[in-house]
């Protein structure tokens, strides 16, 4: 976790009152429920449109098209790229990975970062170089190169 996101997730515990919640509501279960998410996307959206109306100064607009689940998943997914994915999915309180990898978008340059940095010992073409080069030597050795002398299957015989 980077220290950005670390002191986010403090700043929220902070303000959660003792919850354990990154994002505590005032409900049975101490946590966002549907109902609660309810009344509150509803205010949200009253409030948009005040402001909306405010700013604009017509008093017929209204705001529409507000998703709160757009705001979740933004938010998850901005954090997914600083984060392990199981830490991700403890904080997001998801039950299994399958709901949490919707917020994972792995990009290419990450993706090249990630081979580069992985040890070369462990990389694939370093594998089956050294692979590769202890086969060659296995068959210079004469004990070994008589076992595998035997018939040898021709281009014909596999077409």
């Amino acid at each position: 976790m980077t220290a950005r996101v670390r002191a986010i997730v403090e700043m929220r515990l902070e303000k959660s009152r003792g919850s354990s919640w990154i994002f505590p509501a005032a409900t049975k279960s101490g946590h966002i429920e549907k109902s609660s998410l309810r009344k509150q996307h509803a205010t949200a959206r009253k409030e948009a449109t005040r402001l909306l109306r405010e700013q604009t100064g017509i008093k017929t607009l209204q705001f529409e098209n507000f998703d709160l689940y757009s705001l979740r998943h933004t938010c998850l997914t901005r954090w997914a790229p600083h984060m392990d994915p199981w830490t991700l999915m403890r904080l997001a309180g998801h039950r299994d990975m399958a709901t949490t990898k919707r917020y994972i978008h792995p990009e290419d340059e990450a993706t090249r970062q990630g081979i580069t940095q992985a040890p070369e010992s462990t990389s694939f073409s370093a594998m089956a170089q050294k692979q590769s080069q202890l086969i060659s030597q296995l068959l210079k050795d004469p004990a070994v190169k008589d076992l595998y002398s035997g018939p040898q299957i021709s281009d014909q015989a596999i077409s």
